[in-house]
């Protein structure tokens, strides 16, 4: 029950980031609440540190589709992470890191395909293996040096060692 109200906690801490934006000026939700960052107002309503806001702010916003330019929300680049997260299957430090891990493969130039490979599989075995989130790290390391180097060689299973 813990990770599902973490998880919402993420969701919410996303959402209230989207409305913050700078590009809303004024006009954005911790402007217009008298709240100089995103952090300082969920830090306030939440009675949490800045530090953990923050962390939840990232995820939140890393789990949301890009705003498009009518203001809907695009794809959200992480499905598999998102859908076991909200279940409260998947803790928030563990989906963190491969949110954050996969996001280096995309970074790379790893193709769309490797990288959603990349989250399947590293949530299969962090659910699956029950690891923690150190071990996650660990995983992901592994499963990201196997994935940049399946690059040049685009036939190669990813694997978590």
């Amino acid at each position: 029950m813990g990770r599902a109200v973490s998880a919402r906690q993420v969701r919410l801490a996303g959402e209230v980031g989207v409305q913050s934006r700078s590009e809303l000026g004024d006009e954005g939700l911790n402007r217009s609440q008298n709240f100089t960052s995103p952090v300082a107002l969920v830090a306030k309503v939440a009675g949490a540190s800045a530090r953990a806001c923050k962390a939840r702010l990232e995820l939140g916003r890393k789990l949301r589709g890009a705003v498009l330019l009518g203001g809907g929300e695009g794809l959200a680049p992480f499905p598999v992470v998102a859908r076991v997260l909200d279940q409260g299957v998947l803790g928030v430090e563990a989906a963190t890191t491969i949110v954050n891990q996969c996001g280096v493969l995309a970074d790379r130039g790893c193709s769309p395909d490797v990288v959603a490979l990349a989250e399947e599989t590293l949530v299969d075995q962090t659910i699956s293996c029950r690891l923690t989130a150190y071990v996650t790290v660990k995983a992901a390391s592994h499963l990201r040096e196997d994935a940049e180097s399946s690059v040049s060689s685009p036939r190669r299973r990813l694997r978590v060692a």
